[in-house]
């Protein structure tokens, strides 16, 4: 690696790409889980639910920009003050989707779905079934989020994992845009008190 774009960046340098390891494979968990829940909900000729829809595009993106990001550091060709103002954004995005993800998950048990489940086999098939007029038969209602969410064991735990994964992303991009912003800093005071253009 360049001498300038990790020694000489010290212990910030150090911690900006311990954070943007762990946002890679923190992100990467995302996308499988969310991605495997919008299968399954395909599977079960669901309408895949608008929340995890936006986990995926938010955790692509997200992804993108990291290791895209970390190419450009490695190169000494990152712009700090570009970037820490992009963490900023991609922090809030990440904010906005754990927030939704986990707005039904807060106090909900996956122990409690588990049993509840047990002892209402079918309950949800029945109430997600209608009957079209003019054609007389039997067809699929669109499930909302919470429902899909307490729908098994095995899909609440997933979406609670997404959920506290989600956090540690959000928390993440928060310490890395804030090495960014004092690596501009730093930047800046070797020259002078200007931007010296990269980290």
């Amino acid at each position: 690696m360049p001498r300038s774009s990790l020694h000489a960046n010290g212990a910030l340098g150090y911690i900006f790409l311990a954070c943007r390891g762990l946002q890679t494979a923190s992100l990467i968990t995302i996308l499988g889980l969310s991605a495997h829940l919008i299968a399954s909900m395909a599977d079960a000729m669901q309408q895949p639910s608008t929340p995890l829809i936006g986990t995926l595009c938010i955790s692509i993106f997200s992804l993108l920009y990291t290791i895209i990001t970390l190419a450009l550091y490695y190169d000494n060709q990152l712009p700090a003050h570009y970037a820490a103002a992009t963490d900023a954004v991609f922090f809030l995005a990440l904010l906005v989707m754990t927030i939704v993800i986990g707005k039904p998950l807060a106090y909900l048990s996956c122990r409690a779905v588990g049993i509840f489940t047990e002892n209402n086999a079918g309950a949800y098939v029945s109430v997600n079934v209608g009957f079209h007029a003019k054609r007389g038969d039997l067809y699929l209602l669109p499930m909302e989020y919470a429902q899909w969410v307490v729908s098994s064991v095995g899909v609440c735990e997933m979406m609670k994992g997404v959920w506290a994964v989600g956090i540690v992303a959000t928390v993440l991009m928060v310490a890395s845009a804030v090495c960014l912003g004092f690596l501009w800093k730093k930047g800046g005071a070797r020259v002078g008190k200007k931007w010296a253009g990269v980290v």
